[in-house]
């Protein structure tokens, strides 16, 4: 594989991996802030 497209072989996967990382962001965010809508609830808040 001549470099030409060695290089376009590398970036093409660093933007996958990129966009990769972010939906899994995405995904731990909701997560996180669908949490923190739970514990900011008045009946959970009085247990903890």
């Amino acid at each position: 594989m001549d470099w030409p497209t060695a290089a376009v072989v590398i970036v093409i996967a660093v933007c996958i991996s990129l966009l990769i990382i972010a939906a899994l962001a995405v995904v731990v965010g909701g997560k996180a802030a669908k949490g923190l809508k739970e514990f900011d609830k008045p009946t959970t808040r009085h247990t903890f």
